[in-house]
């Protein structure tokens, strides 16, 4: 138990300092840019993202849980990276036109090109990422992911003066890719299986296929139904309510960020020399489930209270009316830290076809969510819909995991989730009441 949290306080400290980077460059540009011009590049986003994630393939927990890998293969799988590279780029310029078309935003065009950049950079760092993330190497990549901030920081604000605001602001997607990918393919030179070069031993990627292939298929549906809330929102109340709806998400994901999303990387490679002790592991996941649900707790308490403060300060006056939505949004803050780690813990005994099974009842959980909220016609109620959406994918999904992998120990699981679930319902009925 003490080397898989030594791997998280490592990789929590790294993280912890891009984190810092990210959200200060947020700051900045909040009061740089207005509500619409980033409702208008968080409608395009959410395609760069859904493509990203289809170029990675599911790729990465695959890589993270192999026990060797030589030259020829390694090769072999960089070079088809490449090729996907290319042809996500390629294919997104092509589909622009469909974009401009299903969103009626006419400025759309503008940030086309760079998010096809973007999108080529990512698929190239998918093998030498994966490698470092492999080796615990996280001081590297947090090291790229604060230059990568800056350097984009700095480019888009003083592009702001001499192009459009939102050609400026597309400038950080590829800036961001550019740099992680540099330091990426860089460092892989110091990982058990060296730095990669191009090959065409593309079928190197099929030993991969059993894992990646459900990763894969989860991803995109975990995605599709995270993401369709902003698609529908730009598309039927504006880019303004999406520009303010996305700063309040994201802002409600640093929390996330920084209680899971730090640590979740180092999970499954500290454990998996343990995946045949499933005994083992659950003490682990309920020490830690635990220590996160009331962590979690904590900070949505804090961020109901303190919302008006934190917009202030984060964003600017021009931000207020996010208040009621990120106040609603910290609700679902306690459940999410909790269930943002299930997924490593499928991996590490490399079950995937279960988390696929968690991904399609989410998938569907969610979008139902997502059309009752969009169809009442305001944030509030989407958000209220999505909170009870969390919570129902939470139960099914450690009962899965619980049941098929933990050997049980799923009602002791949900006795510990108690204090969490105490707390969270209070803040939801002051809220309803108020």
């Amino acid at each position: 138990m003490s080397n898989l949290y030594r791997a998280i306080a490592k990789s929590m400290g790294s993280k912890y300092l891009a984190y810092a980077m990210q959200f200060a460059a947020l700051m900045i540009l909040a009061r740089a840019f207005t509500p619409e011009v980033f409702g208008t590049i968080a409608a395009i986003q959410v395609f760069y993202l859904f493509f990203q994630l289809v170029g990675e393939g599911g790729f990465g927990p695959a890589i993270i849980g192999l026990h060797k890998l030589n030259a020829k293969d390694r090769d072999g799988i960089f070079g088809l990276t490449i090729l996907i590279g290319v042809g996500l780029a390629a294919t997104f310029v092509a589909l622009g036109s469909l974009l401009v078309d299903f969103y009626k935003m006419p400025d759309l065009p503008v940030a086309i090109p760079f998010v096809a950049a973007g999108l080529m950079l990512n698929a190239w760092a998918i093998l030498p990422m994966a490698q470092l993330q492999r080796q615990q190497s996280f001081l590297q990549l947090a090291t790229a992911a604060i230059i990568a901030e800056l350097v984009a920081l700095a480019l888009v604000l003083l592009a702001r003066k001499y192009v459009s605001p939102l050609c400026a602001i597309s400038i950080r997607i590829p800036t961001v890719a550019l740099v992680n990918f540099t330091f990426a393919y860089h460092f892989s030179r110091r990982t058990d299986f060296g730095r990669p070069r191009p090959g065409m031993h593309f079928s190197a990627v099929a030993p991969l296929l059993k894992v990646s292939g459900y990763q894969l298929a989860f991803n995109v549906l975990n995605f599709f139904s995270r993401n369709l809330d902003n698609v529908l929102v730009g598309k039927y109340l504006g880019a303004p309510l999406l520009g303010i709806y996305d700063r309040s998400y994201q802002l409600m994901r640093y929390p996330l960020q920084l209680l899971t999303f730090a640590m979740t990387p180092a999970i499954q490679p500290a454990l998996r020399g343990h995946a045949n002790s499933p005994g083992f592991v659950l003490k682990i996941h309920q020490d830690l489930t635990f220590k996160l649900s009331l962590l979690g707790l904590a900070c949505a308490l804090g961020i109901y209270v303190l919302a008006a403060p934190i917009i202030l300060v984060a964003f600017g006056e021009q931000w207020l009316p996010a208040v009621p939505v990120i106040k609603l949004l910290s609700l679902t803050i306690p459940v999410q830290v909790v269930l943002s780690t299930s997924g490593s813990f499928f991996q590490t005994f490399q079950r995937t076809d279960l988390l696929f099974r968690c991904g399609l009842f989410s998938a569907a959980t969610n979008v139902t969510a997502i059309i009752i909220g969009i169809s009442l016609g305001s944030l509030e109620h989407l958000c209220w819909a999505l909170l009870v959406s969390f919570h129902i994918n939470f139960f099914q999904a450690y009962y899965l995991l619980h049941k098929h992998i933990l050997d049980g120990g799923f009602r002791q699981f949900l006795h510990r989730m108690i204090p969490a679930g105490i707390g969270v319902g209070a803040l939801a009925t002051w809220h309803a009441l108020h």
